[in-house]
This record gives C-alpha cells, structure tokens and sequence, in this order.
C-alpha cells in the first residue's frame, strides 16, 4: 500500500513522486543561471502554491508545458498519455560558506 501511494506522481507521468515535488522545484530554482528542466505528473496544490512562492521570493519563474504522447510513444506505458515539462532559469545562489581554493 505504501509503495502504491508513493509513486503515484511516477505512474502518471513523471520522473517525480508527487509528494516531492517541491524538491527539485526549489533546487532548479536555486541553481545557476542555467535553465533546468523537470519532467514531472500533475501538479498538487502544495506543488502550486510553492511555485507561487518561489515566484514571489527569489522572482523565479517557471514555464509550463504539457506534453503529449503520441500511440507510438505510449506502447506499454501504464497511466496518463501526457505529463508536464517544468523549465526556469535558476536564480544563482552560491554557498558563501564554501571556502576558497
């Protein structure tokens, strides 16, 4: 039962479980100044309002895409046809703490 709930977010679509969203989300926005992409199932409504967050905090923005498979793509594939590219261009924080070499 454990594992069925736990990997629901993978099941529909994604590369995420959908109880770790925000992980990566916050990672991708606290990279460099490169664009990081995220494959990931439906959005939950924490997921949202952490990307409200973000957005309101560090002034990162996200760019949603949904992406569809076609009949070829599907095969075998279990769940949803069709689930999110997540991109943004990460903020650039830097450890200040990391000492110098």
């Amino acid at each position: 039962a454990v594992v069925s709930t736990q990997s629901t977010g993978i099941h529909t679509g994604g590369c995420v479980d959908s109880r770790h969203q925000y992980l990566p989300l916050l990672f991708m926005a606290l990279s460099q100044s490169n664009v990081s992409t995220l494959c990931t199932g439906p959005l939950t409504p924490f997921s949202i309002s952490f990307l409200r967050n973000l957005k309101l905090f560090l002034g990162v923005v996200f760019k949603i895409k949904v992406k569809t498979l076609d009949s070829k793509e599907v095969g075998n594939r279990k769940g949803l046809n069709s689930f999110l590219l997540l991109s943004c261009l990460g903020a650039g924080f830097e450890n200040i703490n990391r000492a110098m070499i």
